[in-house]
């Protein structure tokens, strides 16, 4: 992996960590990064939900896993004051989708534009999610109801690079659109 690559895995899990405590903070609800070194790899019980959501971008493309027990979710739920129909897979699926929205902001002024693919929940079988052989980043954070984790997987062609500073842009307001 170049050193160009390196950084920039380091530069999307500060990201996605700070785009998680943030959004969870906007519904009220306060979670924080644990030290990953100490949970190299994280299991959850069978009853866990999870969702994925890919992207892509000019010279890469991944996915980012929000994983959670049931029990955290509906703890999550209550605190946030979110409408009792509202499921826990339809929860997760919606806060990895705002997650990625927010990490996407954030990288576009990293130089690092994406495109972002709509969230898939799943539950079912208990799930490990462990260190990926390729480019990987795994948070785990803590919060009501428990740790859960968020994977952030990277494959790289070799043409990527960070767009020049100069061609940077920073994240749209609301209502404006952003062509690139």
């Amino acid at each position: 992996m170049n050193a160009n690559i390196g950084e920039t895995i380091t530069t999307m899990t500060r990201c996605v960590c700070e785009a998680a405590v943030e959004v969870f903070a906007c519904y009220g609800v306060i979670v924080r990064p644990v030290n990953a070194a100490s949970h190299a790899a994280v299991s959850l019980e069978p009853a866990s939900v999870r969702a994925v959501i890919g992207y892509d971008g000019s010279g890469v493309r991944g996915a980012l896993v929000v994983m959670a027990p049931r029990s955290a979710v509906k703890c999550w739920a209550l605190q946030a004051r979110f409408a009792e129909e509202i499921g826990v897979h339809e929860i997760v699926a919606e806060l990895a989708n705002i997650i990625m929205g927010r990490l996407k902001g954030r990288l576009l002024l990293e130089g690092f534009p994406l495109l972002m693919w709509t969230a898939t929940p799943s539950s079912g079988m208990p799930t490990h999610l462990v260190e990926a052989q390729r480019a990987s980043a795994l948070a785990n954070l803590v919060g009501p109801g428990g740790h859960f984790a968020m994977r952030l997987d990277a494959m790289f062609d070799k043409s990527f690079a960070l767009l020049p500073y100069a061609a940077r842009h920073s994240a749209p307001a609301a209502g404006e659109v952003l062509f690139l």
